[in-house]
């Protein structure tokens, strides 16, 4: 796969129209990063993250464990921790 872009995804609400946002993110070659909630902010367009970020204290066990077979990356951090979620995300290096 050729990345073309990375999508970023935070837990929060859409403000606006879903499809508008699907269209403008695309759907070829995207990488598509989640912090913890963001994944079912992202799924409720449409989209499955490459990889999830957090403390996952924003998805179930049950929630946690479908992303996981699916086959998205899991990068798990103690509730306690320097950064949120979405800083995580952002400074996430892939290698």
């Amino acid at each position: 796969m050729s990345i073309k872009k990375v999508v970023v995804v935070l837990n929060g609400e859409l403000k606006g129209n879903k499809e508008g946002y699907k269209k403008l993110i695309g759907g070829k070659d995207v990488f598509f990063i989640a912090a913890d909630g963001g994944a079912l902010l992202l799924e409720s367009m449409g989209f499955l993250p490459d990889v999830i970020i957090g403390d996952f204290d924003s998805l179930t066990k049950a929630q946690y464990q479908r992303y996981e077979k699916l086959g998205a990356k899991i990068i798990k951090f103690p509730a306690e921790k320097g950064e949120t979620d979405g800083e995580l995300a952002l400074h996430l290096e892939m290698g």
